[in-house]
């Protein structure tokens, strides 16, 4: 039996790989799902559906150890095509050790929307929106796939 070991607590463990994660853009620590952001509590009772997502923004602000700036701390979360009638739809929701991610997504499925994370935003729009697909080109030399790398 060692003793001499470090021993961390969970929320120590949480709080070390949070800020970590937060260092990055809003896509590495939303879904990168092999180290998600794990918030320890979110309940909410019977507040409307933006009060909820502030309360939201305002736990992610907490996690964020790295951003120096206050104006820039947290995630940038915006409403696409939501309805006032969805905006003002009360949810409540208690939700312990869960991915950051986890809590959106519940949040946005009581209203009837999907989440989507794009480079530097979360977007909240309604499920049925069009996906945009992008598709892109690559201009490549014939031997590429056969070039050995340098």
């Amino acid at each position: 039996m060692r003793t001499s070991q470090a021993s961390f607590s969970l929320q120590a463990i949480v709080a070390i790989a949070g800020c970590l994660l937060l260092s990055g853009h809003v896509l590495a620590y939303i879904t990168d799902c092999s180290k998600p952001i794990m918030i320890e509590e979110f309940k909410v009772k019977e507040v409307t559906f933006v009060e909820a997502v502030e309360l939201f923004r305002a736990k992610m602000r907490e996690l964020d150890c790295i951003e120096p700036d206050p104006q820039k701390k947290g995630v940038n979360i915006v409403f696409q095509g939501v309805t006032e009638e969805q905006k003002k739809k009360k949810v409540s929701l208690e939700l312990k050790i869960v991915p950051a991610a986890f809590v959106l997504e519940s949040l946005a499925k009581m209203v009837g929307l999907q989440m989507r994370v794009d480079a530097h935003a979360v977007v909240l729009l309604p499920k049925e929106a069009n996906q945009a697909l992008q598709t892109r080109i690559y201009r490549v030399p014939p031997d590429f796939l056969t070039q050995k790398a340098k």
